[in-house]
Parts: structure tokens; C-alpha cells; sequence
């Protein structure tokens, strides 16, 4: 079965936002249906939508919700009052595509802070896109298919993000020496793993058992790289 292509998925505000923060930043996304079971394992854009038009006081009255509902979760003392609604389009509003992450999971419980149900998108090796890249797209609903533009542009934001230097290149080789021996990844392979996927030596694939360790398979390139490093004195 040939892989689902990368997918958009639009977020109202302020939630895109949140994905980039330092501390704590959101990687569940609530939503009340479930993807296609083939697209767990791919790749989502996490898109910003239009923001609220001139005179939408009840889009931002439930921005401020949101907010402050974060800050209650977080206990974060800064008071949403403080901001005005052109702090909140500016800060909080802007339009675009935030980050590409990879759909971990989809659960209907969780401890995390971030989930409200009923159906969480677990999202894990989330690679920012700041400031957020514009997007041409026809249709934002659903899982909606990226612009051949935008996703060029995105395809160069991201590699440019996830660039490895000489020593990820060198983790990198254990990764896939990992991979090929099914042994499990951790949290901390997250940058060189993200790296190996963005230079085609990874891919992820919807068709691996839930109680497989590890959801990556080499690709020609990927074997071809793991060869050449194993040779090498």
C-alpha cells in the first residue's frame, strides 16, 4: 500500500500558536472524529486559519477562553486582560502553516494536560515552521491536500530545520543500525530521527503493528547509508 502524502490540518486560533511554545508546548490536538487509520504514522502540517474579522467579539472572547484556560492548566500568572485585540491578532492570529509533526497516535484518554477529547492526535518529532510559512491552498477542511507552492516552500523550511550536523550524522548511523535490529527509539533520538526522515533515509509507515517498538523502516538510501557506514574504519 503506497503511503498517504503529507496532510494539512487547519487549528483555530489560538491553539496553532501553542505548538510553539518553550515550555509545555501542545502536542495533542482535540478533535471530535478520528483520521484514517492510514494516516497514523504520517506526517501532518499544522496549519493557522484565518483570523477573526473586524468586529468578531465572540471568536475573541473564546481566544481569551482558551487562553485563559491554558494559563489555569499551566498556572501561568499572566492575566489574558492585559491583552488588547490587536495584541491578540498580532500575537496569537496569524495565519500559516506553524509545524509539520508526525501522528503518533490517536487515543479517546489521556493524562496529558493538553487533551479534552474526545479524540486526541498525539503528535511527536514536531518541527517548527516560525514565522509561519503563507499558504495558497484551495481548501482547508478535513485533511485537506497543500498547494504544489506551498509545499515546496514547506519542503525547504524543513529541511532547512532539521538540517543534521556531523555528529547527528554520526548518531544518525546508530539510528538506523537501530531501526534495522527493531530495537526501540527514545525521546532524545527525536532530532536525528526527524533529520533522517527530512534527507530520505527514514520513513514512517502506517502499517506497523501498535505493538511494534518502532515505526521507522530504512529506505534504498537508508540501507545504502547504513552500508557505506559500516564499511568505514
Amino acid at each position: 500500500m503506497t503511503p498517504p502524502a503529507i496532510r494539512g490540518l487547519t487549528l483555530r486560533h489560538p491553539w496553532p500558536r501553542l505548538f510553539l511554545l518553550d515550555d509545555g508546548p501542545k502536542r495533542v490536538e482535540n478533535r471530535d472524529w478520528a483520521p484514517p487509520a492510514a494516516m497514523v504514522g504520517q506526517l501532518l502540517a499544522l496549519h493557522g486559519g484565518l483570523p477573526p474579522k473586524p468586529g468578531d467579539h465572540a471568536y475573541l472572547t473564546e481566544i481569551r477562553q482558551a487562553l485563559t484556560w491554558v494559563g489555569d492548566i499551566f498556572d501561568d500568572p499572566d492575566p489574558v486582560d492585559v491583552f488588547s485585540d490587536d495584541d491578540l491578532l498580532q500575537e496569537f492570529c496569524v495565519p500559516g502553516i506553524y509545524g509539520v509533526a508526525r501522528l503518533a497516535d490517536v487515543v479517546t484518554s489521556s493524562d496529558d494536560p493538553w487533551f479534552t477529547g474526545p479524540f486526541g492526535w498525539v503528535l511527536e518529532d514536531f518541527v517548527p515552521i516560525d514565522p509561519p510559512l503563507v499558504d495558497r491552498s484551495p481548501s482547508h477542511r478535513g485533511l485537506w491536500v497543500i498547494e504544489a507552492g506551498t509545499l515546496a516552500g514547506l519542503r525547504h523550511r524543513y529541511l532547512a530545520a532539521t538540517r543534521p550536523s556531523a555528529p547527528a550524522i554520526d548518531a544518525g548511523l546508530d539510528i538506523l543500525a537501530r531501526v534495522v535490529a527493531r530495537r526501540p527509539l527514545c525521546a532524545a533520538d527525536g532530532d536525528a530521527v526527524r533529520a533522517l526522515i527530512a534527507h530520505g533515509h527514514l520513513h514512517v509507515t502506517p502499517e506497523f503493528d501498535r505493538t511494534d517498538p518502532c515505526p521507522y523502516r530504512l529506505t534504498e538510501t537508508g540501507r545504502r547509508a547504513l552500508a557505506q557506514g559500516a564499511r568505514q574504519p
